[in-house]
């Protein structure tokens, strides 16, 4: 999982379910800032992305 708080549109950008072979994430969620974003899948599931986070 890849959580990117520097996308260039102002979101929490998640990236999630890598595929080695493709070199690709097969789930993206973008999350606009003031918004929570709950990461979906793995240990941190369930985890929430706030403004406290955020650089924003």
């Amino acid at each position: 999982m890849i959580i990117d708080d520097f996308d260039e549109d102002g979101v929490v950008l998640i990236l999630t379910e890598p595929d080695y072979k493709k070199a690709i994430y097969a789930t993206e969620q973008r999350v606009p800032y003031g918004v929570d974003a709950v990461i979906p899948v793995g240990p941190a599931k369930g985890f929430a992305i706030g403004e406290a986070i955020t650089r924003r």
